[in-house]
């Protein structure tokens, strides 16, 4: 279990027509047509192109079934339930625990002393879950594309209230087609991410203690919660492969220049290994052998993503083009290092792809916050500062919403500086910022009398001076 392969693909609905799911109850449900993935093309469209012969149930030439089936158990499970469980944020922050449930939500004991849900006490109206099992939370991507869901896009934002700092990474393709058979074979393709702070030393050879893959991967169903790495799945003989991964990396609390995503790309070799039978068989004058499947991983190459631009701003939500390398030298993140590394395109075109998504309310991806942020932590420059503080007229809706109380906590600050240009852009973005964030919340028309929440919050509970102190405004 070590590294997977995808074997077969099978559809199961989980809603009716008109957006209903499908029966609470759990059902018993047997899968008899099992699709191979086409190994040539692994891409989504070809994937969609061919789920349409497994939702119709038509055979075609193009797509090949297995001659197996699958049965499984698939139901709800309750939110009565859910208070029996550990249950965990996408941060894996604890929301709700056993302990923590109420007594009418307690296990009841069965015959034998053990504890059984409330699920099983009221028949088969959800799936059976032990109470020491963990429901994690799913992260939420919304796509906003039909006409007149701008509104409802910033209807769902709201300020960030909780720590979360999370990266997202999605290891799409890779071609190696360009690469040299002198250097080994590269068909069973399979790509290692990790997160590291330090190019001390190069990942290929002996590794220093301070060059070691940071422990903020998370693991997977069956992994600690925290590992140092995650793999793609393998691809037999594929050398133009597309995954379907996703790995999810818990970010420091403090991004710096070293910080970066490196990807290995390996080989999976697999070899039949005999094995000569026991010693009891060589006494007896018999001689046999049995044989055993040895994989062995062979690094191909590497890939370096950074985490911050040379503007010191946070990658973009975008895919990124890498170009792949043989090897790395000690300290591969200086500019000077790319002269002695040998790429697989000597162009050094990109020849992997990889797709990110950040989810975080430390670290922001707006240039024009980023930039007065990293000002305002100086308060050296004043000029910068004053260009940086009316530039802030200029956010969008959406980050004006999320940093809503960081903005405007900065801006209280800065109101009290001997600076009289500083106080007065900081009062006249304050309010143009105030009446943006009221806008948005309770709409062009605003009635007499009504307050905004999202303000009355602020002015209560948030604001803190530059020194820690509760400075609340009355």
């Amino acid at each position: 279990g070590f590294y997977t392969q995808p074997l077969a693909i099978g559809v199961i609905p989980v809603f009716r027509k008109g957006g209903l799911p499908i029966n609470m109850k759990p059902t018993p449900i047997t899968l008899d047509r099992l699709m191979r993935p086409n190994g040539a093309d692994s891409s989504d469209a070809s994937l969609w192109s061919s789920l349409k012969y497994l939702i119709s149930e038509k055979n075609s030439a193009k797509v090949k079934f297995f001659s197996a089936s699958l049965s499984l158990v698939l139901g709800f499970v309750e939110s009565k339930d859910i208070g029996l469980m550990k249950c965990v944020s996408p941060s894996n922050v604890p929301l709700r625990s056993s302990a923590q449930s109420s007594p009418t939500s307690s296990p009841a004991s069965s015959s034998d002393g053990s504890s059984i849900s409330s699920a099983q006490t009221n028949g088969i109206n959800s799936i059976k879950l032990a109470p020491e099992t963990c429901v994690r939370q799913l992260q939420e991507f919304k796509t906003y594309n039909q006409p007149g869901d701008q509104q409802k896009k910033l209807a769902n934002f709201y300020p960030h209230y909780e720590w979360s700092h999370l990266l997202y990474v999605y290891p799409l393709n890779c071609n190696f087609e360009k690469w040299s058979t002198r250097r080994g074979d590269a068909r069973n393709l399979a790509v290692r991410v990790e997160i590291r702070s330090s190019d001390a030393e190069n990942p290929a050879s002996a590794v220093l203690p301070d060059s070691q893959p940071l422990k903020r991967v998370f693991g997977s169903s069956k992994m600690p919660d925290y590992v140092q790495q995650q793999r793609t799945s393998v691809l037999h003989h594929d050398i133009k492969p597309q995954w379907h991964k996703e790995v999810k990396i818990n970010l420091p609390a403090k991004i710096t220049p070293s910080h970066h995503i490196l990807f290995t790309v390996d080989h999976i070799v697999c070899q039949n290994v005999s094995k000569k039978s026991s010693s009891s068989s060589k006494k007896s004058g018999s001689s046999s052998s049995s044989s055993s499947l040895a994989v062995q991983p062979n690094t191909l190459a590497f890939g370096i993503l950074p985490l911050l631009n040379n503007r010191s701003e946070f990658i973009l939500d975008s895919e990124h083009g890498i170009s792949l390398a043989y090897g790395l030298p000690q300290n591969y993140l200086s500019s000077s290092a790319s002269m002695s590394t040998s790429y697989i395109d000597r162009g050094r075109k990109p020849n992997f792809t990889v797709s990110t998504k950040l989810v975080s309310t430390i670290q922001t991806q707006d240039w024009i916050l980023n930039n007065f942020f990293s000002v305002y932590d100086k308060l050296e420059d004043y000029q910068d500062l004053l260009a940086y503080i009316t530039n802030l007229r200029n956010l969008s809706a959406q980050t004006c919403i999320q940093w809503f109380p960081v903005i405007a906590t900065c801006l209280c600050n800065l109101m009290a500086q001997l600076n009289i240009s500083i106080s007065l852009a900081s009062f006249q973005t304050l309010l143009y910022v105030v009446d943006m964030t009221t806008q948005i919340e309770l709409g062009a028309s605003v009635a007499p009398g009504v307050r905004s929440h999202l303000i009355e919050s602020f002015v209560c509970f948030i604001l803190e001076d530059r020194n820690g102190g509760a400075s609340h405004l009355f």
